[in-house]
């Protein structure tokens, strides 16, 4: 179980530097390379016959990431209704 957390993880930061270098057109792309990946983490750290766990890995890092950036537009959104409802002193 610790192992499939510590992919999730390595997978989401993985992730998180490549898309600052490389832009695709589609999204997709991402979620489906993170796929792929999660497949081959399970298969060369994991258990190669239970394969399709690594489905979830790679699942959980597109949650992960998509999470992470709700958190950083309602974040934003929070800062503009502070900054947009405060009153001069």
């Amino acid at each position: 179980m610790l192992e499939a957390a510590l992919g999730i993880f390595a997978l989401w930061l993985a992730w998180q530097v490549a898309d600052a270098f490389v832009e695709f057109t589609h999204q997709w792309v991402w979620w489906v390379l993170l796929g792929v990946a999660g497949v081959s983490y399970q298969c060369a750290f994991i258990n190669p016959s239970w394969w399709w766990m690594g489905l979830g890995i790679g699942g959980a890092a597109v949650f992960l990431g998509l999470l992470t950036d709700l958190m950083l537009v309602a974040g934003d959104a929070c800062k503009v209704h502070v900054l947009r409802n405060s009153r001069g002193t």
